[in-house]
């Protein structure tokens, strides 16, 4: 990979974030469970678009939003520190 493009990736706000759950994920020594997670929650996406497009309304209160991620996160058994940062990631 292009180390120009490498660079960019792992500054910006994307990359910041994927690295810090990254980091979280080998501290808590769960890479295998979050990655699966994650890829759970990437097939619900693009199977369900409406959802992402609801979570993202600013018609919902934060409380709402944070609802609507633990019970996705219950329907698709996420690894409740997905479930987490996504709700951190929805605040801000």
């Amino acid at each position: 990979m292009d180390k120009n493009l490498l660079k960019v990736l792992l500054t910006s706000v994307a990359g910041r974030y994927s690295r810090a759950l990254f980091e979280i994920a080998q501290q808590h020594e769960n890479l295998g469970d979050i990655n699966y997670s994650l890829m759970k929650l990437y097939r619900y996406g693009r199977a369900n678009p409406r959802v992402w497009k609801g979570l993202s309304s600013k018609a919902l209160t934060r409380d709402q939003i944070r609802e609507l991620w633990h019970q996705i996160g219950e329907k698709l058994e996420l690894c409740p520190l997905v479930v987490q940062f996504m709700i951190y990631l929805s605040q801000v």
